[in-house]
């Protein structure tokens, strides 16, 4: 589903995290009522795989989060999580907050005003990205800030993963881009010991694309990496 444009703001996919109900019931509440589309889930091991499963646009997490069944500050995870979309994070102290720039702090007790401000931010920034031009692929088109492939009257969507890999590809078009090169660059690993991750979206990606083993020329494996074709 393509996100909704009204009164000049976007639609966001809004994944949610806190251990505790309440908390998780109130911000379900705040995003339905300004008009975006929440999900929630319960363990914080879980959030990077559902961000990916739904391809999240923004992410609300409570400075409490479930982690390996226990109560965890969220402040002692966060260095570990390998996303790039727009995190609001819930912190009850702004001191040893972690600086990146995908990261806005919003300190508790929670004004509920400030929250729905910065949602309304991130969904006017995507409104900005949304108009990104599609790139001709074959017969198809690509829309990247849409996540989509268009093929005729069907539409394919990517997860962000997919969304990443296929960008990279798409830049570098006739070019070898190895396998390091987009573990690097998609996931931030810098060796080559996580080559299975790359193959397997590779795989998928194939499949979206509609490329099957007697047609391999947009999409080609080679020595130490892969060559994508725009124009095969």
């Amino acid at each position: 589903m393509h996100k909704k444009i009204t009164k000049g703001k976007v639609q966001l996919k809004i994944l949610i995290t806190s251990a505790d109900e309440n908390i998780t019931q109130a911000l379900d509440s705040i995003v339905i009522a300004s008009g975006h589309i929440s999900k929630s889930v319960t363990h914080y091991e879980n959030f990077s795989e559902e961000c990916n499963k739904i391809g999240a646009d923004l992410a609300l997490i409570d400075s409490s989060v479930k982690f390996g069944g226990k109560q965890r500050n969220i402040l002692e995870l966060i260095r570990d999580l390998r996303h790039d979309i727009p995190i609001i994070l819930l912190v009850n102290s702004t001191h040893h907050v972690i600086t990146r720039k995908n990261i806005y702090y919003i300190k508790k007790p929670l004004a509920l005003v400030d929250l729905q401000e910065a949602i309304m931010r991130f969904s006017y920034m995507e409104q900005e990205v949304k108009e990104t031009k599609q790139i001709k692929i074959g017969t198809m088109r690509y829309d990247e800030s849409k996540r989509v492939i268009l093929c005729e009257d069907q539409e394919v969507f990517l997860t962000s993963l997919e969304n990443k890999i296929l960008k990279i590809l798409v830049e570098n078009n006739n070019k070898t881009i190895t396998r390091k090169v987009l573990l690097e660059k998609v996931w931030g690993y810098s060796s080559n010991t996580h080559s299975q991750t790359i193959e397997t979206h590779i795989w998928r990606l194939r499949k979206k694309l509609n490329i099957d083993k007697k047609s391999t020329s947009m999409l080609k494996t080679v020595r130490g990496g892969y060559c994508f074709k725009k124009d095969y």
